[in-house]
């Protein structure tokens, strides 16, 4: 099994470089004050390690942040500690991933459209290197000693370099110092890179020796912001991440899953998912790319997909919500296709309640001319009875007493080769055939 399936853009690149505890926060850069040299540019080394460090002896903690790729590939990751039980959880437009991990037990879980799927993992599990994965996301005190001595190596070898040159600027709010840093592997001899861990056939090498990177670290020491720029196989590419939150000394309420299943129904439900992530993949390596997401949220009925689907997101989402039965996604189409958007689900769910919301006249004209009930009105016949003087009627049980003019019509005799029952959640005469050749006959006559 792939664990990368349900990882499209989290190459080992990537992997490596979230693990090593560098993590960004907040949401667009303020101003910029350039410095270059001086104290401050020869503080640089010691600000960056001052960020990698910042874990140790915080204990509990609290750390979210969003990533986003070249190639359009997007995550929310959130990752906590709280006592013995430490926490971590990634959720793409595709599906959810997330791991418990205690002193007893490795759990990890899968969503996917609400339904989620938890199983106990070991180190022979086919989800053994999936719950690494999750793991190496933590931001805890052991990984962050490691990676100061993994930079302290790179520092010793001439493997990272540091500019001088620095700039004041604001994120989300919250003053930091940018910095900027390289790292570049084909400077360490082969027992250098065996030290730290790697291997000249390392796909962090195969793929790119050199790593660019720009951060911006808060004064009390966390990266508030970090771009990375590398040449991958040939072709431009870069990672950037904000944080959304950063709360040191108190944890999550992490509520660890008491409902497990056996590690195999949590394979085939993975197995259920990995092939929209396939295709998910593919649509970002291509030409039409919102085309192709739209395409693959209707095929999935997942509405969810329709956020990068840019010219595409009303034909997605309207198409997408249909076949998944969700009307809230009338809330995210443009202004102009709210109301089309109501009148599609009306007629889909036999509601009439959704032409209530229609605010252009045409368009509600319509929608009433569809000649469809208030969902709700009944649930099966017997909510349904017989009314009117000549018991021409077939309303909701609560209308029984309903007064109409006792005239007589020659068609009410045709009710006879019917029933009155609940209808695709109406009250109404049954379109039996007999009825409906009766009817024929009466109205020729007349």
């Amino acid at each position: 099994m792939d664990k990368n399936v349900l990882y499209p853009a989290i190459s080992v690149i990537v992997v490596v470089l979230v693990a090593i505890g560098i993590y960004i926060a907040a949401s667009g850069l303020g101003g910029t004050t350039p410095h270059e040299g001086g104290e401050e540019g020869a503080n640089v080394q010691e600000l960056f390690f001052r960020a990698v460090e910042r874990p140790i002896g915080a204990g509990d903690y609290i750390y979210s942040y969003n990533e986003v790729h070249s190639n359009g590939y997007h995550a929310d990751v959130t990752t906590s500690r709280s006592g013995d039980v430490s926490y971590s959880m990634r959720r793409d437009p595709v599906s959810g991933r997330a791991g418990y991990f205690t002193g007893n037990a490795t759990l990890v879980c899968i969503e996917y459209l609400g339904e989620e799927k938890c199983a106990d993992v070991n180190s022979t599990s086919p989800f053994a290197g999936y719950a690494l994965s999750l793991q190496q996301l933590l931001y805890e005190e052991e990984g962050a000693m490691a990676m100061r001595d993994h930079y302290g190596k790179l520092v010793e070898y001439g493997g990272m370099e540091f500019s001088p040159e620095v700039a004041e600027k604001e994120v989300g709010g919250h003053p930091c110092t940018e910095i900027n840093y390289t790292i570049d592997y084909s400077q360490l001899t082969v027992a250098q890179l065996n030290e730290i861990g790697l291997t000249a056939n390392d796909p962090l090498l195969l793929r790119a020796s050199e790593y660019e990177f720009t951060a911006c670290i808060s004064p009390e020491g966390d990266m508030l912001y970090r771009r990375l720029h590398w040449v991958d196989l040939g072709q431009e590419a870069w990672m950037e991440s904000t944080t959304s939150e950063a709360v040191w000394g108190r944890g999550l309420e992490i509520q660890v899953p008491a409902t497990l299943v056996a590690t195999g129904e949590l394979h085939s439900f993975y197995q259920r998912i990995s092939p929209l992530a396939s295709e998910y993949l593919t649509c970002l390596a291509g030409n039409n790319t919102e085309r192709c997401i739209a395409e693959a949220a209707v095929s999935w009925h997942n509405p969810g997909l329709c956020a990068d689907t840019g010219t595409q997101k009303d034909f997605c989402y309207i198409n997408a919500g249909l076949e998944a039965g969700d009307p809230s996604v009338c809330g995210y189409v443009s202004a102009g296709m709210v109301d089309s958007c109501y009148l599609e689900f009306a007629n889909r769910l036999q509601d009439a309640s959704y032409c209530e919301r229609i605010t252009d006249a045409p368009l509600k004209q319509m929608c009433d001319d569809l000649n469809i009930s208030v969902a709700g009105e009944c649930g099966t016949d017997a909510d349904c009875v017989r009314a009117g003087c000549s018991s021409q009627l077939c309303v909701p049980d609560e209308n029984a007493g309903i007064v109409t003019t006792c005239e007589y019509k020659q068609e009410y005799a045709c009710l006879a080769q019917t029933s009155c029952g609940c209808v695709e959640g109406r009250c109404s005469w049954r379109q039996a055939p007999d009825y409906l050749n009766c009817l024929n006959v009466t109205r020729v006559m007349e």
